[in-house]
């Protein structure tokens, strides 16, 4: 069996016209200074790798095109 690649996404309904949609997950921009404070906060290890992920600001509907600020 073939191996699917997951992606951390976020799911929302246009308020417009009702349309699913599904927006990937997106890559925060840190220097190294606050990536080692965000470890710290959420009890990583020095040792542990990897980005901190976050939601997009903006999201456009694939169906209809209208655009939308988000929140989580």
């Amino acid at each position: 069996m073939e191996i699917a690649e997951l992606h951390q996404a976020f799911s929302w309904i246009c308020n417009n016209c009702g349309q699913r949609n599904f927006e990937r997950a997106v890559t925060m921009e840190m220097s190294p200074e606050d990536i080692e404070e965000a470890k710290n906060e959420f009890g990583m290890e020095p040792w542990e790798e990897g980005n901190f992920l976050t939601a997009p600001d903006i999201v456009k509907c694939k169906n209809c095109g209208k655009e939308y600020e988000t929140e989580v």
